[in-house]
C-alpha cells in the first residue's frame, strides 16, 4: 500500500494492523479535503493483498477465447453452485519485472498456455471501496501449438481450476446474457469486442 505523498493534503491520523495473513486488514483513521473547503475524517477498514494482472488470451485464425472455471468462497456465500467463469488472473510477484512478466506466467501456470503479442488495455481498481487492489488488464494471443501443459493452477497454492475454450461469439452470448459475473472478465470480452470485431460474427 502506498504511503501519502509528501505535501499531500491528506493525512493518516492512525492505522491498526487488524489481521495480516494472505491478506493485510487494517483500519485507518484518514482526514481528507472535503468538497466545500472544510476537512472530512473518517474511519475505513482497509483490504490489501497486492496487485495483479488479468489476461484474456484469443486465437485470431480459429476465433477462440481462453478462460478458467473455478470455485470461490464469496460467490458460494451467494450462490449456492459458487463456480466463477472468468479470465485467467493472478497477482504481481516481487520479482516480476512488469506487468507483463506477470500475465505470461499466469497464462502458463492456469492456462497452459504460452501466450503472445500481449495488449494493455488498462488497469482498473476491482473494488476502491475497501480494497487497494490494481488490476492491469490484457488481450493477448495463442494458438494450438502453444500449450506447453494442460493448465490447472498450482496444486500448492489451493488452486484446482478447469480451463474453458470458447468461441468468440460463445463469449459474447455470454456477457450479453449476464451469464458472466466477473467484472473484470466483462471488462476484457467488450474490450475485445471493441478492438476486435472481425472475431465475431
Amino acid at each position: 500500500m502506498e504511503e501519502p505523498k509528501a505535501g499531500d493534503a491528506v493525512r493518516i491520523e492512525d492505522r491498526e494492523v487488524v489481521y495480516r495473513g494472505f491478506v493485510t486488514f487494517e483500519r485507518m483513521t484518514v482526514t481528507h479535503p472535503a468538497r466545500d473547503g472544510s476537512e472530512l475524517t473518517v474511519v475505513r477498514e482497509v483490504h490489501d493483498h497486492g496487485s495483479g494482472v488479468c489476461v484474456l488470451p484469443v486465437d485470431p485464425r480459429r476465433r477462440t477465447v481462453l478462460l478458467v472455471r473455478q470455485f470461490r468462497v464469496p460467490v458460494y456465500l451467494d450462490d449456492a453452485d459458487g463456480h466463477l467463469v472468468e479470465v485467467c488472473a493472478g497477482l504481481t510477484d516481487e520479482g516480476d519485472a512488469d506487468p507483463e512478466t506477470t500475465a505470461r506466467r499466469e497464462a502458463a501456470e492456469e492456462l497452459g498456455y504460452d501466450v503472445t503479442y500481449l495488449s494493455r488495455v488498462g488497469y482498473v481498481y476491482s473494488s476502491p471501496g475497501i480494497i487497494t487492489e490494481k488490476m492491469v488488464l490484457f488481450l493477448a494471443e495463442y494458438g494450438e501449438d502453444s500449450q506447453i501443459h494442460e493448465g490447472g493452477g498450482l496444486a500448492h497454492e489451493g488452486e484446482d481450476i478447469e480451463v474453458l475454450e470458447w468461441t468468440c461469439d460463445q463469449l459474447r452470448q455470454a456477457v450479453v446474457s449476464c451469464q458472466i459475473r466477473d467484472a473484470k472478465t466483462v471488462i476484457l470480452a467488450q474490450a475485445l469486442m471493441l478492438h476486435r470485431p472481425e472475431l465475431f460474427s
